[in-house]
């Protein structure tokens, strides 16, 4: 057999390669996973990603066939067994299944860089286990589900330019997980939630080129592991910068460009490492005195 395919060349293939997936008895995948798994597998269309050919769930059995993509290695393949999900920059166009929640043990969910349309399933608020969600550069639209802000282990959530609207949920105050919340570049409005302050881990929230309104919270300040707040280019119409702004010990970027802000200008010498600090097109009352700049200051 081996002379007779020039050993097992692919020149002599004839027809397709499959892979069949058969659960086995004890398998960690149950009735819902499998069932999910067919649903995703059916609404993929890509030429290098997998796609479904057939499957069975009869007598206690559970096989699905589909086609085996040479260019595409294992580690991409869609199981859900696996915890990973990192299919970006790929061109996917289409919306996210809602069946996704159904994946009870997905760490990792990675879209960006696609042309996924659509709102953000709130079934996503099921996957307890998730810490990435990340959906930057597509085309969602639509509110963010309240159902975000239940995900304890969530760690980066990163839905920047997109074409989200609505208001920031309260829910996400309850993220105590969070260290990254990149939200840049949509078109949320309505005021940036106080309640935010509770998010002790938080590291980066980057809410710039949005339409909030509103107050700027002084709460913000509270929030310990802060190194970069970028809020610019919102509409903060007559509110002024808080005081204590000024005292967020990690601070290293604050950048309130262009935010209808009015009012004095805090001490932001107190900071000792703040290096980017960014207040142009405001109408503050006072320019920025050296003697109110960190030592460390490279950008203004």
């Amino acid at each position: 057999m081996a002379g007779a395919t020039n050993n097992f060349s692919d020149s002599a293939r004839i027809g397709q390669v499959v892979a069949i997936k058969r659960a086995q008895e004890g398998s960690l995948q149950g009735e819902k996973e499998f069932l999910t798994e067919i649903e995703l597998l059916s609404r993929l269309h890509h030429r290098n990603l997998v796609s479904l050919i057939g499957y069975c769930d009869e007598k206690g059995e559970q096989v699905h066939v589909r086609n085996q993509k040479l260019c595409v290695t294992e580690s991409n393949f869609l199981f859900p067994i696996l915890p990973h999900w990192q299919l970006l920059n790929l061109n996917l166009s289409g919306t996210l299944a809602p069946e996704i929640g159904n994946l009870s043990y997905l760490e990792i969910v990675d879209f960006m860089w696609n042309d996924i349309t659509g709102s953000i399933p709130k079934e996503i608020g099921n996957i307890k286990t998730l810490k990435l969600l990340l959906l930057s550069e597509n085309k969602l639209t639509n509110d963010l589900p309240d159902e975000l802000g239940h995900l304890p282990a969530l760690e980066r959530m990163q839905i920047d330019e997109n074409i989200i609207t609505g208001s920031i949920p309260l829910s996400f105050a309850n993220l105590n997980s969070k260290k990254h919340f990149h939200m840049n570049n949509n078109s949320l409005s309505g005021q940036i939630p106080a309640q935010l302050s509770q998010l002790g881990s938080l590291i980066h929230l980057l809410l710039d080129i949005n339409n909030l309104t509103g107050n700027l919270p002084s709460e913000l300040s509270e929030m310990p592991s802060l190194t970069i707040l970028q809020l610019d280019n919102n509409n903060f119409e007559g509110s002024s910068i808080p005081e204590s702004y000024a005292t967020m010990p990690k601070l290293l970027k604050l950048s309130l460009r262009n935010c209808n802000l009015t009012g004095s200008i805090p001490d932001f010498s107190r900071i000792p490492h703040l290096a980017y600090h960014d207040l142009s097109l405001n109408q503050l009352n006072e320019s920025i005195p050296t003697n109110k700049l960190s030592d460390n200051m490279t950008t203004m």
